[in-house]
């Protein structure tokens, strides 16, 4: 219970007046004085909290903390999942351009009727894989799960594999713009390039690898990744069965109608690319899907 300063302040005054004037006190009344005036709640001016009132500012101090702690790490957290996010979305993006302008060029035979038959020959074997187009009117050939007995070795398993087949454009056309691979090394006149696209089964980074073979040239030009963090890699083909210009059905490579008996790779005009991406944690899996239209059908 506290005392209003008014009532304190009139207590003390009638202690004063009671000995009139504190020199002529003996020891006795100064020390009864001084004792009365401590027992005074607010008089001594160096009180200091009680234990009831630290608990309770340490307490509250510390919910105080642990709140600006957690909003702190929760902002941080939504930071770092945005950037993972951002750089999947941007890595998808960086597939789907490179592989779709190779299977834009799919087919591509050169602009002059004399340049067909470059891509006639259908003996040339993919490096040291065997021979991968075994018709002439196949630009586009895949493999479902690499772990497939028909499958080119060297891929990730459970993934798939995409081969396409283009050539080079005659000398003198297209000399500002020539013709690449997807290493970007620029095809001569009537040269035919067969690119591989597949998940390296020995890489720690989990890339998706790009492999080029020009037709005629010594060198075969090691594969180089796209991206890393890539989690899966599945290919669906649309294929035009009635020659109408519009896909009837997506196919696996498994299907028989295209790998099987049917053998029908001349009918696919579009592919739809599967990709599954990590962050680089590896606590965010993001699948990103695209269909990429052929060109030269």
């Amino acid at each position: 219970m506290r005392v209003l300063p008014m009532f304190r302040d009139c207590f003390v005054w009638r202690l004063q007046s009671k000995y009139r004037r504190v020199d002529i006190m003996n020891q006795a009344q100064k020390k009864t004085l001084l004792l009365k005036l401590a027992i005074l709640p607010g008089f001594n001016k160096q009180n200091g909290f009680t234990l009831t009132e630290l608990i309770i500012s340490t307490g509250l101090g510390i919910l105080l903390s642990a709140t600006l702690t957690q909003v702190y790490l929760s902002s941080a957290q939504t930071d770092t999942l945005i950037q993972q996010q951002s750089l999947m979305q941007e890595n998808a993006r960086f597939a789907f351009s490179f592989i779709g302008e190779s299977v834009r060029h799919a087919g591509f035979a050169g602009s002059l009727p004399e340049q067909q038959s470059a891509l006639s020959n259908t003996s040339i074997a993919f490096n040291n894989l065997g021979v991968i187009f075994s018709q002439a009117d196949h630009s586009v050939v895949g493999f479902d799960n690499s772990e497939a007995g028909d499958a080119p070795a060297g891929a990730r398993e459970n993934s798939d594999q995409l081969f396409i087949r283009y050539q080079g454009v005659q000398a003198g056309l297209g000399e500002d713009a020539p013709i690449t691979d997807c290493l970007g090394v620029a095809l001569e006149e009537k040269e035919v390039v067969q690119i591989r696209y597949y998940l390296d089964a020995d890489n720690a980074q989990r890339s998706l690898l790009c492999a080029s073979f020009i037709e005629g040239r010594d060198k075969a030009y090691q594969a180089q990744p796209l991206i890393d963090q890539v989690n899966d890699l599945q290919f669906l083909y649309g294929l035009d069965t009635d020659n109408d210009g519009v896909i009837n059905i997506y196919l696996p490579a498994s299907d028989e109608r295209l790998n099987g008996g049917g053998n029908n790779w001349n009918q696919v005009v579009a592919v739809k690319m599967n990709i599954g991406l990590e962050s680089n944690n590896e606590k965010t899996v993001k699948a990103f899907t695209e269909i990429i239209g052929l060109r030269n059908r």
